[in-house]
């Protein structure tokens, strides 16, 4: 992790231990790192550590349990929302409207960007979740094209050592030809007779 200079290195690590809440990477009532565990991690002074985990006990966003360790609080995510959002109308909303003012943007105007980021940024969650849901897809059926080449296989090997027709669980002329045409890169050699059972 890299500190930045303008804000003491506690209030950045409970900034960081925050982001892995809101992401999920630590769950409601699960345990998080020892104090020394995320010292180590971040190379950083375990007190230091152990300050920031006072100061979000402090909001409770984690609690500890004596001899356990420090455990994320279930209503860890809804208090940093609150938090972050109170801050935001504290801090940010002001600078933003003294911008406004001095630029002379109106409310309209302001609106009209809002709904196009927000636009913007729903349109790109929904790509990404079709580009996922494709790419599930193909590789679900990249995985079962191998799955059944690599059964194709062993079974024609399995076969030829044991002098037997090729591929014994295929029944017909009619099958061997549909897996011909399914697997038309896979060459047969004339010693393997396929013939009808």
């Amino acid at each position: 992790m890299n500190f930045s200079d303008n804000q003491s290195i506690y209030l950045q690590i409970t900034e960081f231990v925050k982001e892995q809440i809101l992401l999920n990477k630590w769950q409601k009532e699960e345990k998080i790192p020892s104090v020394r565990d995320l010292a180590a991690e971040l190379q950083v002074n375990p007190n230091t550590v152990m300050r920031a985990y006072d100061f979000l006990q402090q909001q409770g966003v984690i609690y500890n349990i004596r001899g356990i360790g420090n455990h994320v609080s279930s209503d860890a995510g809804e208090k940093i929302l609150e938090a972050r959002k109170g801050k935001f109308l504290k801090s940010d909303l002001p600078v933003i409207f003294s911008n406004m003012l001095l630029l002379d943007i109106g409310l309209d105007e302001l609106e009209h960007h809002y709904k196009s980021f927000v636009k913007k940024i729903v349109s790109n969650k929904k790509n990404m979740k079709k580009s996922n849901i494709f790419l599930i897809g193909a590789f679900s059926l990249a995985l079962c094209w191998s799955l059944l080449i690599g059964w194709f296989a062993a079974s024609a090997i399995n076969n030829y050592i044991q002098g037997k027709t090729l591929i014994s669980p295929v029944r017909s002329i009619s099958t061997w030809k549909a897996i011909k045409r399914a697997f038309p890169h896979l060459r047969v050699n004339c010693a393997f007779p396929v013939k009808e059972p």
